[in-house]
């Protein structure tokens, strides 16, 4: 009885205050050829109307990479940081105004730009099941490339979910693809005390920019290294050993790595895109 109270409470108040905050795990395949998944936990956060998607660890961790890369410039030791999390993007829905936003991150860069409406055609089904004591009801789409089955819940009537998900007429709480590559589950829901604020360290420009962009580091991965060792040719680069590695050294040894990665990455979320850090 007091769980069932707690849910109609939270519901009521959402439909007053319409905020909210949701923590999502998400289990996820990186590389198609192998059976391995990784899992992280992202955000979504909503309030007046606005949402914001995104990997809180991401940005905790920003700050880190910009420290040690202006460490390495000075030095000219190559950093050995790890990274915590491979899901490098975030989105925001302006429902308000009809208005999105991606925000992807390269290179600890992080580049925002408005995009398209996505479409969102779900069909209705008659299953029904529980998640976290919330009644969910199922409903399936196809988006980027893959078959998605949600279960949302009316209790909590916001039109969202996580990634560029929306359109259901309840808050999505379980997405998963049917190739089970992609699992978004729910884990945690309470109330947002907070505005929906994007990151100080934005980079706007157009999609088109980014795209761009996003070409010329594939094709030349140590692009933005290589135009960096250039505004300071007198500093000696070294590797996290010490040794002392010619600009060429680094130059390939930044697209192997980069290729390497792309290799085991080839299970991107929507089919298609090239999967980049």
């Amino acid at each position: 009885m007091t769980k069932v109270l707690f849910i109609s409470l939270l519901a009521f108040f959402v439909i007053l205050k319409a905020q909210i905050s949701t923590t999502y795990e998400i289990t996820y395949k990186p590389d198609s050829t192998k059976s391995s998944y990784n899992t992280e936990y992202m955000t979504l956060k909503i309030k007046n109307k606005t949402s914001y998607f995104y990997n809180e660890t991401k940005f905790k961790l920003d700050s880190i990479y910009n420290r040690v890369t202006a460490e390495y410039l000075k030095t000219g030791v190559l950093p050995h940081v790890s990274t915590k999390y491979e899901l490098n993007f975030g989105f925001v829905k302006d429902f308000k105004n009809d208005h999105y936003t991606e925000i992807r991150n390269i290179e600890s860069k992080n580049f925002a730009f408005n995009i398209k409406k996505p479409v969102m055609v779900w069909k209705l089904l008659p299953d029904r099941n529980t998640i976290l004591n919330y009644p969910v009801k199922k409903a399936q789409t196809v988006f980027g490339g893959r078959i998605w089955i949600a279960w949302y819940t009316e209790e909590i009537p916001l039109n969202d979910g996580p990634y560029k998900f929306f359109g259901l007429p309840g808050l999505i709480l379980d997405l998963k693809d049917s190739a089970s590559d992609y699992h978004f589950k729910v884990v945690t829901v309470k109330k947002n005390e907070e505005d929906v604020k994007l990151p100080k360290n934005i980079i706007s420009l157009t999609e088109e920019k980014y795209i761009s962009l996003k070409n010329k580091i594939i094709n030349d991965p140590a692009v933005s290294v290589r135009e960096s060792v250039m505004q300071s040719p007198n500093v000696v680069m070294k590797d996290t050993k010490g040794k002392i590695m010619n600009p060429n050294e680094l130059f390939d040894k930044i697209n192997q790595e980069f290729f390497e990665f792309v290799k085991q990455h080839n299970n991107p979320l929507e089919k298609g895109d090239v999967w980049i850090k």
